[in-house]
């Protein structure tokens, strides 16, 4: 019925792969860019920076597949939006994970956050809530505290 491909194992294939070579080769060059020395030393690292984007991305993708494509196939008997989104999907969710284990270390973030990072993907709303604690954690960490005059 609502049916929004010709071959959904063909697009299958290329939404799970594209994506995933893309983000994959993106998130790499980053790290080696860090091993190189080119990777300035002020700021937000761009691992922070990956793993923010891919994280929003992943999170989107998430809730897309479980409020949009799983409920048309429950509807309308139309599985190929799962197949679409789900390729999608789980394409961001390796990325996700690759930038975790990428931002993890750079970030010294401890073994509480990173497991905490890990489980967010598999929760609705987990990346957006921990995108939340992450930054919470960054602006208490930055902030600086004026001196009392005496």
């Amino acid at each position: 019925m609502l049916s929004v491909v010709k071959d959904p194992k063909l697009l299958q294939m290329v939404l799970l792969l594209v994506p995933l070579l893309i983000g994959a080769f993106y998130l790499f060059r980053t790290a080696s860019a860090r091993k190189s020395g080119q990777v300035p030393a002020t700021g937000t690292p761009p691992e922070r920076k990956n793993h923010h984007v891919i994280g929003i991305m992943e999170g989107v993708s998430f809730l897309l597949l479980m409020g949009v494509a799983v409920p048309i196939k429950r509807i309308f008997g139309d599985g190929s939006w799962v197949t679409v989104i789900g390729s999608l999907h789980g394409a961001l969710f390796v990325l996700y994970l690759i930038a975790v284990s990428l931002a993890a270390p750079v970030m010294k973030w401890r073994p509480a956050t990173t497991f905490l990072a890990l489980i967010a993907s598999v929760v609705p709303f987990g990346t957006f809530v921990l995108e939340w604690y992450l930054g919470r954690q960054a602006k208490s960490q930055t902030t600086v505290v004026p001196e009392v005059a005496q």
